[in-house]
């Protein structure tokens, strides 16, 4: 009969911790503003968003408009992107020119080898500030001098978004 009640009263701790609802944040993380800057180069469309996110939520948030974190493949892409940040003239843009700014780099598949996430491809050009040496780490661009840092992930900053394009 013991067993009978303590298994009644399992399952309707079950059930009412089932039909309990998740207490609304008053974080505000989840109001991304809109990627609000867009440019081209080498007919690819960037857009820099002035909000803050990990890693990660930049990757999420990204692939909601329909973008992923952005490629530096060449040195002529990192000079398009800087000079959109220090040329723009906008005071919102004025924000990033000393932040660290999210792209799709990281070595979290392998320690010492650096890929894009977005592609997939490993770094042919790199503008490292120093020589990264540690693992899991996300690249970060400085918007006025264009060196890259490898920073924490989980590390909130700016990010840039590069429109994805599907082969047709």
């Amino acid at each position: 009969m013991k067993s009978l009640a303590l298994c009644i009263f399992w399952l309707l701790s079950v059930v009412a911790w089932a039909e309990s609802k998740v207490v609304p944040s008053d974080d505000n993380d989840d109001d991304a503003q809109p990627i609000l800057n867009y440019f081209t180069h080498s007919d690819a469309e960037y857009g820099i968003s002035l909000h803050k996110l990990t890693w990660y939520e930049a990757q999420l948030y990204c692939a909601t408009q329909k973008y992923v974190l952005a490629n530096i493949p060449s040195y002529s892409a990192q000079i398009a992107l800087t000079q959109f940040i220090q040329g723009s003239g906008m005071n919102n843009l004025m924000l990033l020119t000393n932040e660290p700014i999210w792209v799709s780099g990281t070595n979290q598949g392998l320690a010492r080898q650096y890929v894009w996430h977005s592609s997939g491809a490993r770094f042919s050009y790199d503008n490292f500030l120093r020589t990264p040496n540690s693992a899991n780490r996300c690249v970060a661009i400085n918007g006025i001098t264009g060196d890259w840092t490898d920073e924490n992930c989980r590390d909130k900053h700016y990010f840039v978004c590069e429109k994805q394009t599907c082969p047709e």
